[in-house]
């Protein structure tokens, strides 16, 4: 097949370069993300997106500010969510593990926004994530975004794994504040 599809032939045979290749799922090199939603008298799926297959949204708000948690986040915690030995800023920077590519860094705002394709080591294809912070009342706002995802089985298990990992991070840094508070009240 050659040409890119027009903007509203949408058929299996002419769904083409939005991602490099015909969107038929379970075609050899065709793609690896779903057509869009068939059904346009039904609302999708929760998750399925039109443009990057199964999506998911979580978030959190932590007692931190957007610069104190940017660090944490590249020095310590994304890390070791992702399995990876560093979280580089620059675009187009790999991510390693162990000498190994495991994705790259696609996007970065320093200090607010990042972007990353990775493969999560549970999957056998790569994914987008994108970790927001954003200032808020009484602290800052977490917020993940993972798409490029082949299923609603595939997405479940991915938000389960950042809500427990956005619960981790809550935890500690709300006991690094009782610990603050705690050398505080003894004058230390």
């Amino acid at each position: 097949m050659t040409g890119v599809a027009g903007p509203t032939d949408d058929s299996p045979a002419n769904v083409q370069g939005r991602f490099g290749g015909t969107c038929v799922p379970g075609v050899p090199g065709a793609g690896d993300l779903p057509l869009p939603w068939p059904h346009d008298h039904l609302p999708p799926p929760e998750g399925l997106t039109t443009r990057a297959g199964w999506a998911l949204d979580t978030e959190v708000t932590v007692p931190a500010t957007p610069d104190d948690l940017w660090q944490q986040l590249l020095a310590d915690w994304l890390p070791l969510w992702l399995g990876t030995d560093t979280i580089p800023q620059m675009v187009g920077a790999p991510l390693h593990r162990r000498g190994s590519v495991r994705g790259r860094v696609v996007g970065c705002h320093v200090g607010r926004r990042l972007r990353l394709r990775w493969t999560p080591p549970t999957l056998d294809h790569e994914t987008e994530i994108d970790v927001a912070l954003e200032s808020e009342t009484g602290g800052t706002a977490v917020r993940v975004h993972q798409d490029r995802l082949l299923g609603p089985a595939e997405r479940q298990d991915q938000l389960l794994r950042w809500e427990s990992r956005l619960r981790e991070l809550t935890e500690a840094l709300g006991a690094e504040q009782e610990r603050l508070r705690q050398r505080e009240a003894e004058g230390i």
